[in-house]
């Protein structure tokens, strides 16, 4: 399996994206990250916000299969 990593940083306004297809790094990622409730609407995508005073950061993680 495939995920791609969407980071989006309002203070700086950039969004970057990151594919991960290493086998134990994708594990990682839905062990640690991927969790059952989502803040999304969307199947198959999960997101994490930090909202800092100033700024917040999203992260979107989506699983291609």
């Amino acid at each position: 399996m495939t995920i791609i990593v969407k980071y989006s940083d309002t203070k700086n306004n950039k969004t970057r994206y990151h594919l991960v297809s290493n086998q134990r790094d994708t594990e990682y990622i839905k062990q640690h990250y991927i969790k059952k409730e989502s803040h999304s609407k969307h199947t198959g995508q999960k997101m994490i916000e930090f909202i800092y005073p100033h700024h917040t950061e999203r992260f979107r993680i989506y699983e291609l299969n």
